[in-house]
């Protein structure tokens, strides 16, 4: 099998070629050549029928997470209820803003009642300033009268940032303490008491600042409870440390000296009257929104593994001194007036 090549009319084309072979040179027929047919074999992929695996039944234990003892928020319409530091504590679009301030009202009292309960958390005014100006020439009069008509604001106000300095440390410290578990179970144990033990050293250092500046004593119902005046003052001081608006003007309408029983007589008339009411649920209910705050942090904080201990006690370090400051403040700035 091969191939020719034709020169006949090499440059004058040719009739067989065609005119498009003038003076193109020789013409090279190839032959034709064909190429033998292979069948390829039919290869069946047989078909596949998949065996069904049934995995055995796994029961597991069935986990509840332990009441947190909180005060828990009702929505009304929803049949629901949450704890504090859930998002149910937010504004709901159904609810009704005078039934969210009462809830929240409510939340606050019952909280501080709980408060009130942990053990260390009332302190003994005499005893206080016993302490604090021991060996002075005229602690008899401090007693009497109070630190703040007596010793200049200079000195009550290191003072009290000494008391401040060294509550913060505590309650950091166990803030510290609390935040290490992060399991889903313990993790709701340490933040409910967290927050409990975060309001208990909030009410025991606002009775020290509120006694080195002169005030009454806090717990001054039947043996050493609280009165509804008593949790007034304490929605008051938490109020100002917090932030929350009014409670100026709260704290101002519920103080008192130790030695002025006729103030002490006219503020609780009021609140039996129910003039303070108003301005007290107020004030209570902006400390409520402020407490769910605070449980969603401290929740958020626990979920954070091996850490949450560390970030746990250093928001409390940072926030404790703070609102200690202001409650100070609140206090000096009316010393000064």
């Amino acid at each position: 099998m091969g191939f020719k090549i034709n020169f006949q009319n090499r440059g004058r084309g040719n009739r067989d070629d065609g005119p498009d072979r003038a003076g193109r040179g020789p013409r090279i027929d190839f032959p034709r050549m064909k190429l033998p047919k292979v069948d390829l074999p039919q290869v069946q992929v047989p078909r596949l029928k998949g065996t069904q695996i049934r995995l055995p039944h796994v029961a597991l234990p069935e986990v509840r997470l332990p009441r947190t003892g909180l005060p828990h928020v009702g929505l009304p319409g929803t049949g629901r209820t949450e704890a504090v530091g859930q998002a149910a504590a937010l504004p709901h679009p159904a609810v009704d803003p005078d039934e969210l301030k009462r809830r929240r009202y409510d939340m606050t009292m019952e909280l501080i009642a709980r408060v009130s309960q942990v053990p260390g958390i009332r302190v003994d005014r005499e005893d206080f300033l016993r302490r604090e100006f021991a060996g002075a020439p005229d602690l008899d009069r401090i007693l009497r009268e109070g630190p703040a008509g007596i010793r200049p604001a200079e000195d009550l106000r290191r003072r009290a940032d000494v008391l401040i300095n060294a509550s913060t440390t505590r309650s950091a410290l166990v803030s510290f303490l609390t935040g290490l578990p992060s399991g889903p179970v313990t993790m709701t144990l340490a933040g409910t008491a967290d927050v409990v033990q975060y309001f208990a050293f909030a009410v025991n250092l606002a009775q020290q600042v509120a006694y080195l500046y002169g005030q009454g004593e806090l717990f001054d119902g039947p043996q050493g409870g609280l009165t509804d005046l008593g949790r007034s003052r304490i929605v008051a001081y938490l109020g100002i440390m917090f932030g929350v608006p009014q409670a100026d003007s709260l704290l101002s309408r519920t103080q008192w000296g130790p030695d002025d029983e006729s103030r002490q007589a006219l503020v609780a008339m009021t609140l039996s009257r129910g003039i303070l009411i108003p301005l007290l649920q107020n004030v209570a209910a902006g400390l409520g929104r402020r407490i769910s705050r605070k449980g969603s942090a401290r929740v958020l904080v626990d979920a954070i593994p091996a850490l949450g201990g560390l970030v746990s006690g250093g928001m409390t370090y940072a926030s404790f001194r703070t609102m200690g400051g202001r409650l100070a403040d609140a206090f000096a700035s009316r010393q000064r007036d």
